[in-house]
């Protein structure tokens, strides 16, 4: 269910060009389906540690859909996600990304409210 980067558009692409990845996660009795939809939008070029990287911005949204006859008893609050990533076009792969995202879980059963912060940061360091 977990995916480290985005897949890029095979046509060339501009400044300000965006588009949507929909990731579907597995079925669980508790939480139904959940899926990630991720909008990534090309910044532009960037000079980072003397390279000039390809820069991309995302924001993610988390849907749950729950299963008829489940548990159940979960949904979705308040959520909110950003982040940076950056492409190394000469290399041909991500180099360097940070996301943070927020997001409120509700347990109707129990009246309880779980509020999940994350940050994600990765950065590739080819070996010598």
């Amino acid at each position: 269910f977990a995916k480290t980067a985005p897949v890029l558009p095979q046509d060339p692409i501009e400044k300000g060009f965006s588009w949507e990845a929909t990731l579907a996660g597995p079925e669980t009795p508790m939480l139904g389906k959940m899926s990630v939809t991720s909008k990534y939008t090309y910044e532009g070029e960037e000079q980072r540690d003397n390279k000039t990287l390809d820069k991309f911005s995302v924001a993610t949204t988390v849907a749950l859909a729950p299963v008829a006859g489940g548990q159940g008893g979960f949904s979705l609050g308040e959520q909110s996600s950003s982040g940076t990533l950056y492409f190394d076009a000469e290399a041909g792969y991500f180099v360097d990304s940070a996301i943070s995202q927020k997001m409120v879980m509700k347990m109707e059963a129990q009246n309880v409210s779980i509020e999940i912060n994350t940050t994600t940061t990765s950065k590739v360091t080819p070996g010598k």
